[in-house]
């Protein structure tokens, strides 16, 4: 019985990691950055510099619990194995995993340094939020977080079409 409780556990904790941070990825890049665009720079800077933390915090956490699941899933079920991943199945499994992974080192390897720079640039000296080098960074911020909004779109396609076994 314990089994299916672990099993249980593990599909809970990766089903909901990852439907938080593909939608929280989305939400920020269709909403909140197209909405910070359109306020003033002063607001725009005391908004970022209550969220850049609690964002930059949780994206890793849930990131990180999103991988570990699906990877103790993967064990856990027993298809960590070359024969699994030369079937479909185990392609699109693969595919969704590497891509997650993939997301996961962009958002902490390319554009959260980012968003500490600018972050640490919001607090040295408020006025070079208007400066040219503020604009450029945080372009980039918005073109990775675009980029990984797609890469776990993209994985939740191949897990998806894993489950189904299509």
């Amino acid at each position: 019985m314990s089994g299916y409780l672990e099993l249980a556990i593990l599909k809970y904790i990766h089903v909901i990691g990852a439907v938080m941070w593909a939608g929280g990825d989305t939400f920020i890049v269709l909403f909140l950055l197209p909405s910070l665009e359109r306020i003033n720079f002063k607001s725009r800077s005391d908004l970022a510099l209550v969220l850049l933390p609690k964002i930059f915090r949780w994206f890793l956490y849930i990131g990180l619990a999103t991988v570990l699941s699906g990877l103790g899933l993967v064990m856990y079920m027993g298809l960590f194995s070359l024969t699994v991943i030369g079937t479909r199945y185990g392609a699109m499994l693969f595919i969704g995993g590497i891509l997650s992974i993939a997301a996961l080192l962009n958002a902490n390897l390319y554009f959260k340094p980012k968003g500490k720079k600018l972050f640490t640039m919001m607090l040295d000296n408020p006025d070079l939020v208007k400066s040219r080098e503020f604009a450029q960074i945080f372009r980039k911020i918005r073109m990775g977080l675009r980029v990984n909004a797609a890469i776990l779109w993209l994985a939740l396609l191949m897990m998806t079409l894993a489950g189904l076994h299509i």
